[in-house]
């Protein structure tokens, strides 16, 4: 099975511990830990530890680690399904869009949200659907946080845990998933320090190995 549709199938359970083992083992698998995490701009030692905490990773890590997998974030309405598929001939598209659940409305902007691959504009959709629900009471009563943590959890320029995402999400009726984007190229070789680099293009030769006296 493909990277992707390991991943998928982690994501598809809706379980913390299951979605960050994945993710983790994917990480294992990159040649340099260093760049990687350079590049997902997460120090070395919060990579290690960040998908094998009980509580899990942030958002924020979670979408930049992703992105440098060559993922990204969605939402999806649960049992949501492809309505332009199964629309027949005489069915305008207008016509389907307003039959559209609110679900699949929440997801749809959350996404367009995700596509950014910032934190800052999927918290305040975050925000904004909070702001949206009739009784935000009854719908903690769904998870195991309180509905003081959501409303304190999505507000900028605080950082929820993704397991805070995936919480609110699943008493929503909606799930994350992820796809496939170009993801980022990792060097085949250490990256040269700035130092290599000036005195190469001194020499003229920006490639060579520069033997530097202790």
């Amino acid at each position: 099975m493909s990277n992707l549709g390991l991943l998928q199938n982690a994501f598809a359970t809706n379980n913390l511990r299951t979605i960050c083992r994945a993710i983790d083992d994917e990480i294992s698998r990159q040649s340099s830990i260093a760049e990687f995490s350079q590049l997902a701009k997460v120090n070395r030692t919060t990579l290690f530890r960040a998908f094998r905490r009980r509580q899990g990773t942030g958002l924020e890590t979670m979408i930049r680690v992703l992105e440098v997998l060559g993922f990204r974030l969605a939402v999806t309405a649960k049992g949501q399904v492809d309505r332009t598929a199964k629309a027949d001939a005489s069915t305008s598209e207008r016509n389907i869009l307003e039959k559209t659940s609110p679900g699949e409305g929440m997801a749809r902007k959350l996404t367009a949200a995700l596509n950014s691959s910032e934190a800052r504009p999927v918290i305040g959709v975050f925000a904004e659907i909070l702001r949206t629900q009739d009784n935000i009471a009854s719908l903690s009563k769904k998870t195991i946080r309180c509905r003081e943590t959501f409303y304190r959890a999505f507000v900028y320029p605080r950082v929820p845990r993704f397991s805070t995402a995936l919480t609110l999400l699943d008493a929503l009726g909606l799930s994350f998933s992820i796809r496939r984007v170009p993801r980022y190229k990792l060097s085949t070789r250490s990256p040269r320090s700035p130092l290599a680099t000036a005195i190469g293009a001194q020499t003229g030769d920006k490639n060579r190995p520069l033997a530097i006296g202790r």
